[in-house]
């Protein structure tokens, strides 16, 4: 099953995750940054970028992103095996 969300490049997502609001959902795809998604707009909010992210095939991991500090942050795992904070 692939999942194709409106005016995200069709890119495979490999993980995503509702932000606490219930309104908007951040989305893990392979090659690409992470990107915000307001499910109600129907839109791109923003995307989570770093010079160094990079999800290309994962590698002994599971990118399993999430919301932190009441949904202020949002966490996921890269390629590199860190994991960033934005």
């Amino acid at each position: 099953c692939q999942m194709h969300i409106p005016g995200v490049r069709r890119n495979p997502v490999m993980a995503s995750t509702w932000h606490p609001n219930g309104r908007w959902m951040a989305v893990v795809r392979k090659s690409s940054p992470p990107v915000l998604y307001d499910w109600e707009k129907q839109r791109v909010l923003l995307t989570l970028d770093s010079p160094t992210y990079c999800n290309g095939v994962p590698k002994m991991k599971s990118p399993v992103p999430c919301f932190v500090d009441e949904g202020n942050f949002f966490a996921a795992g890269s390629d590199d095996l860190h994991v960033y904070l934005w």
